[in-house]
């Protein structure tokens, strides 16, 4: 009836009333993922995850390098497409003892640590790290909570504490 107007379609979407709905759960009681009211929230699979460290550590690794520390990600995180976020043991001990982690932490030229340690006040540092990290701004809370572990532990190994905080949480580990 409307000759295939696409432009009359994406008024139609963006003016209508599903589309205008919050995406943030309004109510105590948090609806089933069955009535597709709300994003599922699913962990990253261990490809997706190591990429995103890639990214987020702005690392720059050759080819060979990037397809055997994918295969290490992948044996570490092995479920494809959980139903929940549920980390395991090996998982945890992985993310923390890792000397692959460890080493894409590590301040080198042009990473998201050297980028980091050029930055002169803590509240800058915080704020750059959540958005290289997270692709947001950290809340009040947060920055308060991560300018202490920079003031605790300055420089680089603070830096990397922090950074290494972020590429661990929930946050960063799952998709939504």
């Amino acid at each position: 009836a409307n000759q295939y107007d696409i432009k009359k379609l994406i008024r139609t979407i963006v003016l209508s009333q599903a589309y205008h709905l919050d995406s943030k759960v309004n109510s105590k009681s948090i609806p089933l993922s069955d009535t597709f009211a709300r994003a599922v929230d699913k962990p990253l699979s261990g490809e997706q995850l190591f990429h995103s460290i890639v990214v987020a550590t702005n690392s720059t690794l050759p080819e060979t390098e990037t397809h055997k520390l994918d295969r290490i990600f992948v044996g570490a995180f092995p479920d494809l497409m959980p139903d929940t976020y549920t980390p395991s043991l090996q998982q945890a001990l992985f993310l923390s003892n890792s000397p692959v982690l460890d080493q894409l932490l590590k301040s080198a030229p042009g990473n998201t640590t050297e980028s980091l340690m050029k930055l002169r006040s803590d509240a800058e540092k915080v704020d750059a790290a959540f958005l290289a990290v997270l692709g947001r701004a950290p809340d009040t809370d947060e920055k308060k909570q991560c300018q202490e572990i920079l003031a605790v532990q300055p420089g680089e190994k603070g830096i990397r504490n922090l950074l290494w905080a972020l590429i661990t949480s929930a946050d960063f580990k799952v998709g939504h």
